[in-house]
């Protein structure tokens, strides 16, 4: 009988990413949970096979609800810059969904975390700092978990972390890491990865795995960029943490300091652990290659 899988955030980029996977695998029956079962991305589950249910993360019976018979579950928590105190929104959220697979007794949780920067280096990325506390907080519930860090994304820069066109086919990439590599892979990798860790559940359960498609410069993520993108130019832009912080999009702060504790700590995301849990895990410059007129058509 197959095993249900119930999935949160399934219409989002990562929970979308793992129910394509586990779709693909008959020994898994996926449970899709959005706020809008009527959305385009819930249709397009149920059409390949996911049973689409309604929950809400604020509503922990729904949450209940949408677990029940559930072997395992796969979490990412939405960060939403635009509420005020948003932190603590989340927080709460994934701690409604921690007590909902306590007391569903799912036998295994996989949740996408992020470290704990306020605790760590004194400064503040709420993005962050929400995840490592709902991991916490699952710990503190004896949850038989699984956490799965994820990297800085290569599809990022057709959204948030966009090129900055500032001359005729010429373009800057706003991102603070100076010559410290930053980790990245394609979202589109992460269901695969965890698959394999719902596959494995004695090999990986309790533990944290940091998974990566590459480690570049962002003046090698450029430059990997032009090479495949011409005639366009691709460059660092050299910007500070500071002057990221000062720049004036959404969230600026946080951001800056995300990218300022990469800078600071260890990143120990393992290329070797990633291709052992996808092994068809793409490197940028693959990822560049196949997704070529996408990230041309993103461009202003």
């Amino acid at each position: 009988m197959a095993k249900v899988i119930t999935v949160f955030g399934a219409t989002g980029a990562q929970g979308g990413s793992v129910a394509r996977a586990l779709l693909k695998d008959t020994q898994y029956k996926v449970r899709a949970v959005t706020r809008d079962i009527n959305s385009a991305a819930a249709r397009t589950l149920a059409s390949a096979g996911a049973e689409v249910v309604k929950a809400d993360y604020s509503n922990r019976d729904s949450l209940v609800a949408a677990l029940q018979g559930s072997y395992g579950c796969f979490v990412v928590t939405v960060s939403n810059f635009g509420v005020p105190n948003y932190e603590e929104l989340e927080v709460k959220q994934g701690q409604n969904i921690a007590d909902a697979c306590s007391i569903s007794k799912t036998e295994h949780v996989v949740f996408s975390v992020k470290q704990h920067v306020r605790k760590v280096l004194g400064i503040v990325a709420r993005h962050c700092d929400a995840k490592a506390r709902i991991e916490d907080y699952m710990n503190d519930l004896d949850l038989p978990l699984t956490s799965i860090m994820v990297p800085f994304t290569f599809e990022s820069l057709l959204s948030t972390f966009k090129p900055r066109k500032f001359d005729f086919q010429r373009y800057k990439l706003d991102i603070p890491m100076g010559e410290v590599p930053l980790d990245g892979i394609s979202v589109e990798q992460l269901g695969d990865c965890v698959k394999s860790i719902f596959d494995n559940r004695t090999l990986y359960l309790h533990k944290t795995l940091s998974i990566t498609g590459d480690k570049l410069t962002v003046k090698e993520y450029g430059a990997i960029l032009s090479r495949h993108i011409p005639p366009f130019i691709f460059q660092d832009a050299q910007i500070t943490n500071d002057e990221f912080r000062q720049c004036g999009r959404l969230a600026a702060e946080d951001y800056g300091n995300m990218f300022e504790f990469f800078q600071r700590v260890d990143q120990r995301h393992s290329m070797k652990l990633t291709k052992t849990l996808n092994p068809n895990t793409k490197s940028f410059a693959q990822w560049v290659i196949e997704n070529k007129q996408l990230i041309m058509s993103s461009l202003d």
